[in-house]
């Protein structure tokens, strides 16, 4: 189990890199490395994905679920300049160890160059599209820069002997800096991940709200295109009438060409949301990496469809019920 160690202010403020021997004593803390999050772009693409400046033995240690070779690592932990990027991240840009990875820096400025000095698996999708390099060289070029601003880490990550304990060594390390400017909060990865996840609760609900919208559009436009279709075939349902057809025969007639039109459209939408799921998951940098696509997802969609064209066939249905059959018979277009 790990323990995020960060600012209690904000995750914006950083951390003395001096904490990382205290933290390290802490009872029951059995590896710990330094966490900073680097912002830049890689190439001409603005696309997202995590890239962090770590402590390169630490991190190993800290997260032994990352498999490459005693090669890569040899070879990583050796290059100052070197990376570590997983497959999935390999995968996207068609990189593989040697090649040179340049960053366009957002915050540190300038152009950041390192080779991949190797490609490493994970038990974790999240972690599979991240780009590890050393914190080392990042502090150094922000000494020379900005002496005041190094030294300092956006967090720590902390493994822990005991998962039982963990919330009993957290405040252990939150209680060797409680009266210091830095004060730090600790809690574990989970629930780390979980806080970041409910700042960006907002959002969602946008986004929550504008696919309500969104289906309320549908309806009118489904609605609208039946009310054109029966209006066009006023005659024909004024004929079915004078035969002997009632009412509910013609609106069911009217409703289901409706949910069949909606259906159709409904299979469509489900069959692309299988690239726009994967899109979203690219697009996030695989931060979010919980995007999949069930049957309970897909049930969803259809039965949405299936309300659309239900309630959309309703209108045009109703004003055929109503309307005259000498009136339709004697209407033109």
């Amino acid at each position: 189990m790990r323990l995020v160690t960060h600012h209690a202010a904000s995750l914006a403020n950083p951390l003395p890199i001096a904490y990382q021997d205290r933290i390290k004593r802490v009872d029951g803390v059995e590896a710990i490395t330094p966490v900073h999050w680097f912002n830049g772009f890689f190439g001409d693409s603005h696309e997202f994905f995590p890239k962090f400046a770590v402590d390169g033995p630490g991190y190993l240690a800290v997260y032994p679920e990352i498999r490459l070779s005693e090669m890569e690592r040899a070879a990583f932990l050796t290059d100052r300049t070197g990376c570590l990027i997983g497959n999935r991240l390999a995968e996207r840009f068609s990189l593989k160890t040697g090649d040179i990875l340049t960053l366009q820096g957002a915050k540190y400025r300038g152009l950041w160059r390192f080779t991949v000095r190797g490609v490493f698996h994970s038990d974790s999708a999240q972690q599979e599209w991240q780009m590890l390099f050393h914190w080392a060289l990042l502090n150094e070029t922000i000494r020379a820069r900005t002496p005041l601003l190094g030294n300092h880490v956006g967090a720590y990550v902390s493994r822990i002997s005991d998962p039982a304990k963990a919330e009993e060594i957290a405040q252990r390390i939150d209680q060797l800096f409680v009266n210091t400017p830095d004060a730090t909060r600790s809690e574990s990865e989970d629930t780390f991940l979980l806080g970041f996840l409910y700042s960006a609760e907002a959002i969602f609900r946008i986004i929550s709200a504008l696919s309500f919208l969104v289906i309320f559009t549908i309806l009118l436009v489904v609605s609208n295109t039946m009310l054109m279709s029966a209006r066009e075939r006023y005659r024909e349902y004024a004929t079915l009438k004078a035969i002997g057809f009632g009412a509910v025969f013609i609106g069911g007639l009217i409703i289901s060409e409706s949910v069949l039109i909606a259906v159709c459209g409904g299979l469509m939408g489900i069959l692309a949301t299988y690239p726009l799921a994967h899109w979203f998951e690219v697009l996030s940098g695989g931060l979010i990496p919980v995007v999949s696509v069930n049957s309970g997802t897909q049930a969803e969609q259809l039965i949405a469809s299936v309300i659309v064209g239900v309630a959309g066939g309703m209108l045009p249905s109703w004003i055929i019920a109503r309307r005259c059959v000498a009136d339709s018979l004697r209407n033109i277009g």
